[in-house]
């Protein structure tokens, strides 16, 4: 009973702060109500920090992530970052109407809500209106849709790309 107060306590607090988890993709996404689906929840108002195991789903509008455990950090702002660990975690978002869906995977993804960033880490893959990054990590510039790849340190982990031309990614 406990753990359903808690999960309800703080749907409350996130849904009264009156605060998006995202800034950008869609415009009417931040005006979206956010759901979270998760087994279990620690919500902990005092230190800002919302933690939700067992096949999470975080959603508002068109943005997704899921995770095994995904962690929410906030503060009087709103939420500042949120911490997804899977095998894969996964990360969702319509950036405007006339683009398609970005997906990413990795055993980690970090977004952080201040600089609209998504880092991607260990067996990370981006996928952007056609194109496809895989490497060890992988960051994510939401606002601007760039995208830096790191591979890891040996010849075997390397970056690779899958870029499509442009006149392709125009007629998608």
């Amino acid at each position: 009973m406990k753990l359903i107060s808690n999960l309800i306590v703080g749907i409350i607090t996130l849904s009264a702060a009156g605060f998006s988890l995202f800034s950008w993709a869609l415009p009417s996404d931040k005006d979206k109500p956010i759901n979270i689906k998760a087994k279990s929840a620690d919500i902990d108002d005092k230190s800002g920090v919302y933690i939700y195991t067992g096949n999470v789903i975080i959603t508002q509008g068109t943005i997704q992530i899921r995770g095994d455990k995904v962690t929410l950090y906030s503060d009087s702002n709103g939420i500042n970052k949120i911490v997804a660990v899977g095998r894969p975690a996964h990360y969702r978002e319509k950036p405007a109407e006339n683009k398609e869906l970005i997906k990413a995977y990795g055993r980690t993804i970090k977004y952080y809500s201040n600089t609209e960033k998504v880092d991607i880490i260990t067996n990370a893959k981006l996928f952007q209106e056609g194109n496809t990054f895989t490497g060890n990590q992988i960051e994510y510039f939401a606002k601007t849709q760039k995208v830096n790849a790191k591979g890891g340190k040996t010849n075997e982990s390397r970056v690779e790309m899958v870029l499509q031309p442009r006149s392709k990614r125009q007629n998608q």
